[in-house]
């Protein structure tokens, strides 16, 4: 397999992959927003709360679908597909290290 050749499929499927773990980390913020602004009680740091639950949803959400897509694409010998999982899951992981860090030492 030639990588120099497949390099904008490895970026693309890198920024496939780190878009879709922010949207689904919206989606956890929009959830657990609903929640904090229908509560009479609200915390003092909701906005923490929220990376906090954010940093999480990312997590989780990597956990269910690129795992088991870089599981296929080792099985199916697509190591363009495979680098470009591994890539933009690092490059999630750093944000998702980023927003943990700020919400443990808040």
């Amino acid at each position: 397999m030639h990588l120099k050749k497949n390099h904008r499929k490895i970026w693309l499927t890198a920024l496939v992959v780190v878009g879709v773990n922010i949207i689904f980390a919206f989606i956890g913020v929009e959830i657990a927003a609903s929640y904090y602004t229908g509560n009479p009680i609200r915390p003092k740091n909701s906005v923490i709360d929220l990376m906090g639950i954010m940093a999480a949803t990312i997590g989780v959400t990597q956990v269910l679908y690129l795992t088991p897509l870089a599981w296929k694409a080792c099985q199916a010998r697509r190591q363009d597909l495979l680098i470009g999982l591994i890539l933009g899951g690092v490059v999630t992981n750093g944000l998702n290290l980023v927003l943990f860090v700020i919400y443990a030492f808040r």
